[in-house]
């Protein structure tokens, strides 16, 4: 089937609620929807016509579908689309096959039918309200006029066609964060200490993260190369020098959407060789030993639960993970390398 569609953005939505109540449109409960989405390798969103995007709908925390849409023009698809039993699963199989995470989306859906359209309402997270209003149609219908047909049902809601919006919720998503990315990156330098199958962890007592458990490290300071801020921050939050370690991740931790936006380049490295007994600090409390095999991820930030497992068994890692204004990960990209 071909999904043609048009949406809009939403500036009165008392008003649309009030409209749509005066049609005999009745919308449903909100239905939460967190979408995933990938976008095939080297695809350029602005210029999608005849390319794949893949998604993973998970519904009110429960019930997964995938779908496969190929663009025909803006907001004009070709979909196949199924329920899934496993979307763990389902998600390492797309990126098996070299599909490029591009964006989480989560919003607020309300539905209803209206003759043979259906009328969605969303509050998109970050994004705001819109109205789309679709029409499943055979392969052969002529989008132009379906469009039409789509704008004077919206018309008689008292949507403008000024508010018109063609790109999808994931491309919006994706240019509204790269808009807010005005923040200057920190460098941010990370070490843990390694015996045998344990690592060290302490509770951080400040910024980002703070109250979880973490490796040692901070801020680069002027002047301070990423290694040199790798022994001093050893040296203030645990008393030790290193002297064999081995840099092992680089990854970007994306928080412009905070209340105190930051964007850190993060440089991990593994020590397994040091001088001094490891003791806490103004800085790093409650240090203790943990096994690789079972490391307490819940007490962690959880960005590591996806890369630490991978640095610990030898790999190397290039990332990026953003987080929302509550420091909750929205999306992340892992990439195993040779080298750093």
């Amino acid at each position: 089937m071909r999904e043609i569609e048009v949406k809009a953005r939403v500036q009165d939505a008392d008003a649309l609620l009030a409209a749509l109540k005066s049609h005999g449109v009745v919308l449903s409960e909100p239905l939460k929807q967190h979408d995933i989405v990938w976008f095939e390798q080297g695809s350029d969103p602005k210029n999608m016509v005849g390319r794949n995007v893949l998604r993973i709908r998970t519904e009110n925390d429960a019930q997964a579908t995938f779908a496969l849409k190929q663009t025909v023009a803006d907001l004009d698809k070709i979909e196949h689309e199924t329920i899934i039993d496993n979307p763990e699963e389902m998600r390492a199989a797309i990126e098996l096959m070299h599909y490029e995470l591009y964006v989480e989306v989560v919003k607020l859906r309300r539905k209803a039918k209206f003759g043979d359209y259906e009328i969605c309402v969303d509050e998109v997270s970050q994004l705001g309200t819109f109205i789309e209003i679709e029409k499943l149609c055979d392969e052969t219908a002529d989008g132009d006029a379906v469009r039409d047909e789509l704008w004077q049902v919206l018309a008689k809601l008292g949507i403008s066609g000024s508010d018109e919006v063609t790109q999808g919720y994931d491309i919006l998503m994706r240019e509204s964060r790269s808009a807010s990315n005005t923040v200057q990156p920190v460098q941010i330098a990370v070490v843990y200490l390694r015996r045998d199958n344990e690592i060290l962890m302490a509770r951080k007592q400040r910024g980002f993260g703070a109250g979880k458990l973490m490796g040692a490290g901070g801020k680069v300071e002027p002047g301070e190369t990423v290694e040199q801020c790798l022994l001093r921050e050893t040296r203030e939050e645990l008393g030790i020098v290193p002297m064999k370690y081995e840099k092992v991740a680089v990854y970007t931790r994306d928080c412009s959407l905070s209340d105190e936006p930051f964007i850190a380049e993060n440089t991990v490295y593994i020590c397994t060789e040091w001088q001094g007994e490891p003791t806490e600090s103004d800085e790093a409390k409650e240090l203790a030993w943990y096994p690789i095999d079972d490391l307490p991820f819940d007490d962690m930030t959880s960005d590591r639960r996806m890369w630490l497992p991978q640095v610990l068994a030898g790999e190397k890692i290039k990332g990026t993970f953003a987080y929302d204004q509550n420091d909750q990960l929205t999306t992340h990209s892992i990439e195993i390398v040779e080298e750093l």
